[in-house]
């Protein structure tokens, strides 16, 4: 080892932790973690390591993106970059070449080939680099002396000065210096170690072994290494796999989003849980506009009528069993504590009922008894008309309902005009449902409930006429899977009979990260904080909006109050200048023709979740009169954290040429295109998914070729009659079909 690295001795896992930390933005950027490479002194200490990562990139070499950065320990901290090494960098491979002295040592470009040819030396070869193309130089290569040295560098100009200045370097160090015929080995241009393993797998069916290496054609050197040039061999290409869909990222979940008494309930949830905050957080603000419902609006503009209601429409987004439905039963938790109430009420109201029912029916037989006997004795007499007042049914409030049918739910609706939270476990369920034929009316039912102030009115020959809700105020919570919701958006995104506006009412659409960290939590749920988070959603539910909330009474023309009209609160002046400067920018960015139909239609529910969760937000944090500008700074923090998840949730769904290309893969994974060279109407003509047309299908094909999971075949020939050439056939790589 120099003498120049001291440090403390750090283990691999050492370095594998440290890694992970300094390298997580790159994380959150799309780039992936592919190898950690960890150069060691002679006597296997780790001097410091090099990571490697790749992000998907069309444009760029082999469609990725490489970040590739070296990290180390100066004594007190984790830093970027390398130790100093005034007398030579550190060989990559030192350790092996201090412990098998007689092996034979392959020098490479790059770590990555250094280990996997030491992979497969099982001890009669050694792997060994400086790094890249251009390392050579800095290199302590005094380890080497009078070593036999086997170099194979890449099939390129780079490689070839590579290997001609370690060759130099080598020799002056008494090595015997072999290199590897290039051409005998029909490598392609650029190719390396690792293209000539793919393409003996694909002919051998097997992996290489170091007598394999060893039988390679190769010449002693006294100077320059192989050249370029060599023809490429026609064979199977080496497979390169299709780039990993990245999804978009997406911000945090902060919980100063939510009002500020709710914050430790949340907390304490999602760290039991140990789920991402966000399932808990959306699902808390979700039901908190259930509860809020109808019973008050907001006027986001001064002088204007226009109102909107703080109930919501929320999509978690999430892999099984990562607690989505936990997290959300215990948000909800309040209301079905509520609920658990209003059924106990609603009973002990239905005794008092059924008592008034039976006396009325009792002083209603009576008095027909009465006029009967009057009129026996005189039919043509007068006869006194007594009116009873009939006792109203009692009325039991509904805060969730699970599974109803649209007729069932317009019921409920006309029951609670403050409006009825709808809870489904899984959403894309009861989408697709409202798909089939004949449930138009369902999906337009629940279309005109999220506005939360239109009426409905059904008239059907077996409910009878003029089955009417005076205003149906609907949210609509659940969860759902990643691939479901991206099928399902799919539909939207290619203005498909989906696409009416539905989906995109979703404004709280939720799709987070979830984290790799796991930790087992086991202890009792916080009494105080769920106390404190139930007395706001009771304080909420009990509240009258004019006296406790100080909203306005609307009028009507004659200035008297407007039956069935909420009344409403409007924004201070602070939070009104605040939405109107956002409302500004954001309407100009509808305008601007730059985003897709699909999200520009999400966008533009934006209009009424700003001000309902502002609304939402100032109620919750005891706010009474004008919505403050406290509250409006979080309701448009939750638009930019929602736009976030929207632009996710859509990009995943959005059918790109790679999302074809692995359409096309899976099919002939399944064996469902033959073995023998096809053309393209192989596979539009089946009208797969995403592949039916012979456009797409060609965006396909182009790209499995590029891959090596397909080989053009130069079959233009004519038919054995004439005619024209015979259209471009394509062969599929025998190692694609596993």
């Amino acid at each position: 080892m120099s003498a120049a690295i001291e440090q403390e001795v750090l283990t691999d896992d050492d370095f594998r932790d440290a890694a992970r930390s300094l390298f997580k933005a790159k994380k959150i950027e799309g780039f992936m973690p592919v190898a950690l490479h960890l150069y060691r002194a002679d006597d296997g200490t780790p001097a410091y390591g090099r990571v490697r990562m790749h992000k998907p990139h069309p444009s760029r070499p082999k469609g990725r993106e490489k970040f590739i950065r070296p990290f180390w320990h100066d004594g007190t901290r984790w830093t970027h970059g390398e130790p100093p090494q005034p007398d030579g960098k550190l060989l990559y491979g030192l350790h092996e070449l201090a412990t098998l002295p007689d092996s034979l040592v392959a020098i490479v470009e790059g770590e990555q080939k250094a280990d996997f040819l030491t992979q497969i030396g099982a001890g009669k070869i050694i792997g060994v680099t400086a790094g890249g193309a251009s390392s050579a130089g800095a290199a302590d290569w005094r380890p080497m002396a009078g070593r036999h040295v086997l170099l194979w560098a890449d099939n390129d100009e780079p490689g070839a000065k590579y290997a001609s200045e370690v060759c130099s370097k080598l020799l002056m160090l008494g090595c015997t210096v072999e290199h590897l015929d290039a051409a005998a080995l029909a490598l392609p241009k650029k190719g390396d170690v690792m293209d000539w393993c793919e393409a003996f797998r694909l002919t051998y069916g097997r992996l290489p072994t170091a007598d394999d290496v060893l039988a390679l054609p190769r010449a002693q050197s006294v100077g320059p290494g192989p050249s370029g040039g060599v023809e490429e061999a026609i064979s199977w290409r080496p497979i390169k796999p299709l780039p990993r869909q990245e999804l978009a990222a997406v911000e945090q979940f902060d919980l100063a989003l939510l009002p500020e008494r709710l914050r430790p309930w949340a907390a304490d949830i999602a760290e039991r849980m140990q789920c991402p905050a966000d399932f808990v957080g959306a699902s808390i603000m979700a039901s908190l506009g259930i509860v809020i419902g109808r019973r008050v609006g907001i006027r986001p503009k001064a002088h204007d009528d226009w109102t909107e209601y703080a109930n919501q429409w929320l999509c978690i987004v999430g892999r099984p069993s990562v607690m989505k439905s936990p997290s959300m039963a215990a948000a909800l938790a309040p209301l079905k504590r509520l609920q658990a109430e209003a059924i106990k009420d609603h009973d002990f109201q239905m005794e008092g009922y059924r008592e008034a029912k039976d006396l009325y029916e009792m002083r209603k037989e009576a008095t027909q008894k009465q006029i009967k006997d009057k009129l026996k004795k005189n039919p043509t007499g007068a006869v006194d008309q007594i009116e009873l007042d009939e006792p109203e049914l009692p009325l039991l409030r509904r805060y969730l309902v699970n599974d109803a049918t649209a007729e069932v739910l317009l019921e409920i609706c006309v029951e609670n005009p403050q409006g009825v939270g709808v809870f489904r476990d899984e959403l894309v369920s009861l989408l697709k449902s409202m798909d089939r034929e004949g449930q138009e009316a369902a999906r337009g039912f629940y279309l005109t409930g999220w506005n939360g102030n239109d009426s409905y009115t059904v008239d059907r020959i077996g409910r009878g006429r003029n089955n009417r809700a005076e205003a149906v105020c609907i949210s609509l919570i659940g969860s759902t899977q990643p691939g479901r919701i991206s099928e399902y958006l799919r539909e939207a995104v290619s203005d498909g009979a989906a696409n009416d506006g539905l989906m995109q009412r979703f404004g709280m659409l939720v799709w987070p990260d979830i984290p790799p960290n796991w930790e087992d939590v086991d202890k009792y749920p916080d009494a105080a904080k769920k106390n404190a988070a139930f007395d706001v959603f009771q304080r909420l539910d009990a509240a009258d909006p004019v006296t406790d909330w100080g909203a306005e009474i609307v009028l009507d023309h004659a200035g008297q109050p407007e039956e069935g009209t909420p009344p409403f609160l409007r924004l201070d002046a602070a939070a009104l200048g605040m939405f109107r400067e956002w409302r500004a920018e954001w309407e100009t960015s509808l305008r601007s023709g730059e985003l897709h139909p699909a999200i520009e239609s999400h966008f533009a529910k934006y209009r009424k979740l700003v001000p309902s969760l502002a609304l939402v937000c100032h109620l919750a944090d005891g706010g009474r009169g004008p919505v403050t500008a406290e509250a409006m700074v979080r309701g448009l923090a939750w638009s930019e954290y929602l736009k976030s998840h929207a632009l996710r949730a859509y990009g995943a769904s959005m059918t790109t040429p790679v999302d074809r290309a692995r359409a096309l893969l899976k099919k002939i994974q399944e064996g469902k295109l033959p073995l023998v060279p096809f053309s393209l109407k192989h596979v539009y003509r089946n009208e797969w998914s995403m592949l039916t047309n012979r456009e797409d299908a060609a965006e396909a094909v182009c790209i499995l070729v590029e891959h090596g999971y397909l080989v053009e075949r130069d079959d233009q020939a004519k038919g054995e009659r004439g005619g024209r050439p015979r259209e471009q056939r394509y062969a599929i790589n025998p190692e694609a079909q596993s």
